[in-house]
């Protein structure tokens, strides 16, 4: 998105079909993302060269790759299906239910205190600390840092910023 100059658009796919929403431009930013992420040599290099995908893939493998790239089962998943390693049909059939209902599961319980909390990482907080310290300084309007920080609150940002540097 910061490449693009566009503010970001997440969410289900599914809800992105109207042409209004930025849907192709995020899933122009999640290929890229992918593609960033997980190298198509460096992916390739982990699979047999097999002529046709696999049908299924176990979830221990799933995750050695995962942790391997440092991403989640279901963000590995989706690409090696893009690379047409691993069947799409085990992909929306099998695991697609499945990490819906561990998302769905997973929003009551652990939250963070507070919204902004949620950029707490080491790739993270620097991100998030540019975008702050561009607000401070004036080269950012609150607007424009609520839309790089995917924030619709703005009461929400104000309390990142409140709480950013003593968390």
């Amino acid at each position: 998105h910061i490449l693009l100059r566009q503010s970001c658009v997440s969410g289900d796919d599914r809800k992105l079909s109207s042409p209004n929403t930025g849907a192709e431009a995020e899933r122009w930013c999640n290929k890229f993302a992918a593609c960033f992420y997980m190298p198509k040599s460096s992916v390739l290099a982990m699979f047999a060269a097999d002529d046709k995908p696999l049908a299924s893939i176990s979830d221990d493998r799933l995750h050695d790759i995962a942790v391997r790239f440092k991403l989640s089962n279901h963000a590995v998943l989706i690409r090696i299906v893009d690379l047409g390693l691993v069947a799409p049909s085990f992909y929306w059939s099998v695991k697609k239910p499945q990490f819906d209902e561990e998302e769905n599961n997973d929003k009551s319980f652990g939250r963070p205190a507070y919204f902004g909390s949620r950029y707490r990482s080491a790739p993270g907080d620097m991100y998030t600390g540019l975008v702050m310290d561009a607000w401070a300084s004036g080269r950012l309007t609150n607007h424009n840092a609520a839309e790089y920080m995917e924030i619709r609150n703005l009461e929400h940002l104000n309390q990142l910023r409140d709480n950013f540097r003593t968390v």
